[in-house]
């Protein structure tokens, strides 16, 4: 998908996928990064495997076999999860156990994002469709939520009522890292997935997001994690299928169990070929989300939050993403209205904060390092990337030319050739740099 094909003094990188074609000289390539990933599971049978033979639960056909309504939750298609491959398992055990089609609904854990349309709830339900229902959570209606107290933090416990009313509740999840939870998966199917929009507005709010523990590949004292840990346990998930997955979207793990145990084990093997070492912060990094991330601008800009951690201080950023329906949210832009830097973004967005405005906090938050964004996007209008500070250019190409410009008439660069990383998806990897 992504390549290196030296010219004489000048390198090419392409990528296939979003049909782009970069060029620099040999002196300013640094290098393409990715990661070496484990060999795909395609056998059902070690699906099934891993659903009967569940980590700290009983295996699911015996916890459905004392159910009388169960549900299974299932992320959005933005997450890219297998659902297609690991759903009619589940379905299967739990029906093997004693449940009828009639007594069993697959709830689509939005959180706010868009409702699934009819072509990605028909991906989702497979050769169950007709004969399962299928629904996408609602958020917003009271009558279609539950209140179960408040987090120790003070989140309100806001679920839905349908999840609430199943004895049985099963969750499948794809756990990869996250730019402010540590790793998704696990508990954040209840929370953002199937709680209200006041309960995530207030889980992702400025002072959680902000907490420096709050941050890509930690788990343990991250406040936004542990407080959707809090969530989930007293909603209650009953058996979790927890998926890792390669660049291609094919299931690499499958770790099914409780709530903590199966998802802290998922993790643990990700973090066994995830964790990517650089010799040096480069002062360029050149970046792409992949799909499904996109789909639109808020999602794409999941790939400079992972890579800023490794960048050198004054460097640039070049995001390209097809973006082809656009911006995604139209309250990440409303922060930067009259606003001039991102300190003022984030005095604002503490004053008055909404659920999709968290990647304009995060954003601003790389940007308050010094970081200069250059992005290109045939589907992101350049006035909303002006909006957020973000230089927009006509091509990938024009963007990579004036990101090196802009670090060569810094001092950071003077005296020697811009190093340029080419490192697509970094979302999927916990890239770090290397001890000399």
């Amino acid at each position: 998908m992504y390549s290196i094909r030296r010219d004489g003094a000048q390198v090419e990188y392409r990528d296939d996928l979003e049909h782009v074609t970069l060029k620099v000289g040999e002196e300013q390539f640094a290098d393409l990064i990715g990661m070496t990933e484990p060999a795909p599971i395609t056998a059902r049978s070690a699906y099934e495997e891993a659903i009967r033979r569940p980590i700290g639960a009983r295996p699911l056909a015996e916890l459905a076999g004392q159910a009388r309504r169960a549900c299974v939750i299932v992320p959005d298609s933005t997450r890219n999860a297998p659902s297609g491959r690991l759903l009619p398992v589940i379905l299967d055990e739990m029906l093997s156990g004693g449940l009828r089609p009639q007594d069993i609904t697959v709830v689509v854990a939005i959180g706010v994002h868009r409702a699934a349309t009819g072509r990605e709830l028909d991906e989702i339900i497979g050769p169950f469709r007709g004969r399962i229902r299928l629904v996408n959570h609602d958020p917003y209606t009271r009558e279609a939520l539950v209140s179960l107290g408040q987090t120790a933090r003070g989140t309100p416990i806001e679920v839905s009522r349908l999840v609430y009313d199943c004895d049985l509740r099963v969750g499948l999840a794809k756990v990869e890292p996250h730019e402010f939870a540590g790793f998704s998966g696990g508990r954040k199917l209840v929370l953002p997935g199937v709680s209200s929009e006041s309960s995530i507005v207030t889980n992702h709010r400025p002072e959680m997001i902000l907490d420096p523990r709050a941050y890509i590949g930690i788990l343990d004292g991250n406040p936004v994690s542990e407080d959707m840990e809090e969530a989930a346990s007293r909603l209650g998930l009953n058996f979790v299928v927890n998926t890792v997955v390669d660049r291609a979207g094919e299931p690499v793990g499958v770790f099914a169990g409780d709530l903590i145990g199966a998802h802290r084990t998922a993790v643990a093997f990700l973090r066994s070929y995830a964790e990517v070492a650089l010799d040096a912060r480069p002062d360029v990094i050149v970046t792409t989300p992949g799909t499904p991330l996109n789909i639109n601008l808020y999602q794409s800009l999941k790939p400079v939050f992972a890579a800023e951690p490794v960048i050198a201080e004054g460097g640039a950023i070049v995001l390209y993403s097809a973006c082809h329906e656009g911006v995604g949210s139209e309250d990440m832009l409303k922060p930067y209205d009259g606003q001039t830097s991102p300190d003022g973004v984030i005095a604002r967005l503490k004053q008055g904060y909404k659920i999709q405005m968290d990647h304009a906090l995060l954003l601003s938050r790389v940007q308050k390092k010094g970081l200069k964004l250059f992005a290109a996007s045939a589907g992101a209008p350049a006035e909303a990337l002006k909006t957020m500070f973000i230089e927009a250019a006509g091509s990938p190409q024009e963007a990579l030319d004036r990101a090196i410009a802009h670090v060569q008439a810094g001092t950071r660069a003077a005296g020697r050739p811009v190093r340029v990383l080419f490192f697509p998806q970094p979302q999927r990897t916990l890239p770090t740099i290397r001890p000399h």
